[in-house]
């Protein structure tokens, strides 16, 4: 075998060995992935295959793990009924679509009942907004948004007005201080808690 052949080999190995750390860490990577996928970012940012952008579907059996998703927070004094959409501070515009994949992964999470990571991940939001005003996040709530029109869906479950929204709370919990960091409180225990509304 001549030495072309070698490096040849060598690189689709390693290729394919960057591939697989990047599928097999997509959910909720080690340390040691983690550290890995960070060091080779530059090459697996081409692939769309950095940490934190592999789509759940190639990894992950999921049929709902589609959106629209949205978080919203309360700060500490505003109304109960009053909320604020949380990708507002993630800019610029790559970083709202890192955002909107942030919420899909959470949800898959939610549907693995692994609610300490997705905990973990929010409080990571949580300091980003904290750091972008000057009132601390006192709740924050992620929501999956269903839209179902009557041309959509023939089963008598799914005949729903054109407009109507259904709204499945993924996650709900009050953020307190303790030892002058974020932790979360779940308000509800039941993650799926759904409500519908109309426009």
């Amino acid at each position: 075998m001549g030495p072309i052949k070698r490096i040849v080999l060598l690189a689709l190995f390693i290729h394919v060995a960057l591939c697989f750390l990047a599928l097999s860490a997509n959910l909720a990577p080690s340390e040691l992935q983690r550290d890995l996928l960070w060091m080779t970012r530059s090459y697996l940012r081409p692939l769309n295959l950095e940490l934190g952008f592999v789509p759940i579907e190639l990894t992950h059996n999921y049929q709902q793990v589609e959106g629209p998703f949205r978080m919203r927070c309360q700060f500490d004094g505003q109304a109960t009924d009053q909320w604020t959409d949380v990708d507002k501070y993630f800019q610029p515009r790559t970083e709202q679509l890192r955002f909107q994949r942030c919420c899909r992964e959470l949800n898959a999470l939610m549907l693995e009942e692994r609610s300490d990571v997705a905990t973990d991940w929010i409080i990571q939001i949580v300091h980003v907004i904290n750091r972008a005003t000057t009132r601390p996040v006192a709740r924050v709530l992620l929501e999956r948004e269903l839209r179902f029109g009557r041309s959509e869906f023939n089963s008598p479950e799914f005949q729903l007005a054109a407009n109507e929204e259904k709204v499945v709370v993924l996650f709900d919990a009050q953020v307190v201080e303790i030892d002058g960091e974020p932790s979360l409180i779940a308000i509800s225990d039941d993650s799926r808690t759904s409500k519908s509304r109309t426009k």
